[in-house]
């Protein structure tokens, strides 16, 4: 296979990687980074290939640490309760079966709501729960996007002078 066409085939994945991060149904952050790698050692592996994998890697794992960690981190912060974190799971769940993509996220919320309804009975302290995951939710999302973004530009960058 050419030089093009793994650089091409990586571009590709690498944007579906992306949609994966404003889309929570694919592993955003991580697709990219192991696009990057796997396409590294595709390419020829060398000194500046082995530095490229663990740069990826360590991006990688930065971003979607993040990524994670901060809408649970923010929303125990905002009150919100790990029984209600778990019931958003669970609906996000089924949601994604009931209405594919959109489902996820719909099922999440209202799981989330639901939840800190039922702990705290009140609707406007639930709300402002709920509110608060879903701040958390979107700067973890802008950290991944970033570290996404990140990450296709030190492949390309690198790749293109490497070859």
């Amino acid at each position: 296979m050419s030089d093009a066409v793994i650089i091409g085939l990586t571009l590709g994945v690498m944007l579906v990687g992306l949609v994966g991060v404003v889309v929570p149904v694919l592993p955003g952050v991580v697709l990219v980074g192991l696009a990057g790698i796997v396409a590294t050692f595709a390419l020829g592996i060398d000194t500046v290939g082995w530095v490229l994998v663990v740069v990826l890697a360590v991006v990688t794992l930065a971003g979607a640490g993040a990524s994670y960690a901060l809408p649970a981190q923010r929303g125990l912060k905002g009150d919100a309760a790990r029984s209600s974190l778990a019931l958003a799971a669970v609906l996000g769940v089924v949601g994604f079966f009931v209405i594919p993509v959109v489902g996820l996220i719909l099922g999440a919320l209202l799981g989330l709501y639901l939840g800190e309804v039922g702990r705290h009975g009140d609707r406007t302290r639930a709300w402002a729960s709920t509110r608060s995951v879903l701040k958390a939710y979107g700067v973890g999302v802008l950290v991944e996007m970033g570290a996404a973004l990140l990450l296709i530009a030190i492949w390309l960058v690198t790749t293109l002078v490497r070859l």
